[in-house]
């Protein structure tokens, strides 16, 4: 809403504003030498000493304000003075009396002829004042940004612009000299817009880094689908994640967004949907929709998705998110993943985004013949991602890479039968001697008791599956350009990067209590061949481990390293607290951007304190 400024109530002539009404929507009426009235009589008529005596008397008494007496007796002889003096000065005053009443007839039609002219300029037609309303409407193209968080959501709204008196009266002109104009109410005045429909449409500043996270970050990774990369391009993940992280919105990382879960990384939600393979007829059921990222992306890529989110203030801040953003096939509801959607199956394909230790039983009977499923499974931080296709009522199970989810919550996480150990955190394969499959240790392969799991087929692997790619490590996920490399029967991570500021790491999760462990010691042992650093200021070679609460959100990150050049096999290693609210830690290698390469071996988390 606009602010008018007030006048000033208390000079002369200005009529007090009452509650609700602006200054500009009262009378406007400024004092002026010819408006010195009283009742029913002018104080400028020529008339004797005595009765200009007895009318300055009526009019000191009834007049205000008091003009002083001098003023008033000069006013009464006004006209006889003018011809008592010289014809030049009479001239002269009768010139600029002239030119005032000039200006104010020039500036009157001026604005008369502004008006006609803009309302014929944009088809109007010029109508009666609104008295009720006295609001100066000036649309433009272009959206406001009054509030941080929707306003690169909103449709392109009318601006309205702050206006003041002296935007409407020259405040400039003496008082005396303002043409003596009643205005009851500011009329609707209606300027017009612009021809360009581009022009109208709000920029997206985010536009640029969506488009250089697709080109540099997901494309080069190995998601080819041009729908599916297209539909990351144009989905706004700023609009699902925390204002605390937009910065990191087009970062290609997992973030948090309260309630201890997280967005999952751009990459992932490419390839797991590539790997979906989304059908313009497709019903899609999604389990944890989370910030309704995912979901958002699918929309465009298939006929509807319903989602399901088991933590109800999460499930209301996506709704509302979708529903801003115009995502009207997604359909969300609150409730436990693990029973599905039974009134809304069977479904085309369904996609996991939280991990439980094995495939729950309703999800399968909700699956279609022939449809496909894509899960994370495994212990809380070894997970598999799979892809289980139904056949004959069964599962196929085909594994597709090593990730880390937040685990699938309420009956799921409660049948859970192997959990970490945050008292005793460990790196899982530190030395890269484990050349095995990715973790498979699931209630799958063991008896249906808590959880009941579908029986799991046991066909051949396809070729694009874990044990086939170089860049899986067992125990470590999220690999680029990154092998196992062995020399001389001694195992090693190899990273290896050609191009500078392109991603080449390794990733892996593990629980760590601050109130439980307060100093653990982290080493490795590291050989580098020409390495230069890459663009950003910390793209070279490092080890680093990052801290998180039990909300997700992170506390800190310490690094070894970095290092550079090329130099034989070194051991570094640093003694390090763990914060108190630790409840978890990411622990990262790779060359982080720098170009040449670099190996690590005898990647190790001790335990030092308490």
């Amino acid at each position: 809403m606009n602010q008018f400024s007030n006048p000033d109530t208390t000079a002369p002539n200005y009529p007090q504003v009452g509650p609700g009404k602006s200054a500009t929507s009262a009378l406007i009426h400024s004092p002026s030498p010819s408006e010195g009235r009283v009742e029913g009589q002018a104080i400028d008529s020529p008339q004797s000493a005595d009765s200009a005596q007895s009318v300055a008397g009526l009019a000191r008494a009834q007049a205000k304000p008091h003009f002083p007496e001098a003023w008033r007796q000069r006013r009464l002889q006004n006209r006889e003075v003018l011809f008592e003096q010289s014809p030049k000065t009479a001239a002269l005053k009768s010139s600029k009396r002239m030119i005032a009443l000039g200006w104010a007839v020039g500036r009157a039609a001026g604005l008369a002829i502004g008006v006609s002219w803009t309302l014929f300029a944009s088809n109007g037609i010029a109508g009666p004042p609104l008295p009720s309303d006295p609001i100066l409407e000036v649309p433009q193209s272009g959206t406001t940004q009054a509030n941080t968080d929707q306003a690169d959501a909103a449709q392109p709204k009318t601006a309205q612009p702050s206006v003041s008196d002296s935007d409407i009266y020259d405040t400039a002109l003496p008082t005396f000299e303002r043409p003596h104009l009643l205005v009851p109410e500011r009329s609707r005045l209606i300027l017009p817009q612009t021809s360009s429909s581009e022009s109208s449409r709000p920029t997206d500043r985010y536009a640029e880094a969506r488009k250089r996270l697709v080109d540099t970050r997901i494309r080069t990774a190995g998601v080819t689908n041009e729908r599916v990369l297209s539909a990351i391009q144009e989905t706004a993940r700023h609009e699902f994640v925390p204002k605390s992280v937009r910065e990191k919105a087009y970062f290609d990382m997992a973030l948090p967004i309260g309630s201890a879960q997280t967005i999952s990384s751009p990459f992932i939600v490419a390839s797991m949907t590539e790997t979906l393979d989304p059908q313009p007829t497709d019903r899609v059921l999604e389990i944890g929709t989370g910030s309704g990222y995912q979901a958002a992306v699918l929309s465009p890529l298939v006929a509807e998705v319903y989602s399901i989110e088991i933590v109800e203030s999460l499930g209301i801040t996506a709704r509302g998110a979708l529903d801003r953003l115009g995502y009207d096939n997604v359909f969300t509801k609150v409730g436990d993943g693990f029973l599905g959607w039974p009134s809304k199956a069977p479904f085309d394909k369904i996609i996991v985004t939280c991990s439980p230790e094995s495939v729950p039983v309703p999800l399968v009977e909700q699956l279609r013949e022939g449809g496909s499923m894509i899960i994370p499974v495994g212990e809380r931080y070894q997970q598999t991602l799979y892809r289980m296709t139904k056949k004959d009522g069964e599962l196929v199970r085909e594994p597709l890479r090593p990730t880390l989810f937040v685990p699938m919550t309420g009956t799921a996480e409660s049948g859970r039968k192997r959990l970490p150990d945050p008292a005793n955190p460990t790196v899982v394969n530190g030395d890269f001697e484990s050349a095995g499959k990715p973790n498979e240790t699931t209630a799958d392969n063991e008896d249906s008791t808590a959880l009941a799991t579908q029986p799991v087929s046991s066909e051949p692997q396809t070729t694009n599956s874990v044990e086939h790619s170089d860049e899986f490590i067992d125990g470590w996920y999220y690999g680029r350009q990154v092998k196992r490399f062995v020399e001389n029967g001694n195992a090693m991570a190899r990273f290896q990067n050609e191009t500078p500021g392109l991603g080449s790491h390794l990733l892996q999760g593990l629980a760590v209590d601050g109130s439980k462990v307060s100093m653990i010691r982290l080493s490795t042992r590291v050989r580098t061949h020409e390495v230069e650093k890459g663009p950003d200021s910390d793209a070279l070679p490092m080890l680093a481990i990052s801290y998180y609460d039990d909300l997700r959100r992170e506390l800190g990150m310490v690094t070894l390293g970095p290092y550079r050049g090329t130099r034989d096999w070194r051991s570094d290693s640093r003694l390090l607290r763990v914060p108190p609210t630790a409840r978890e830690a990411i622990i990262r290698i790779g060359l982080f951007g720098a170009t040449g390469r670099a190996d690590f071996d005898e990647v190790r988390v001790e335990k030092m304190g308490r």
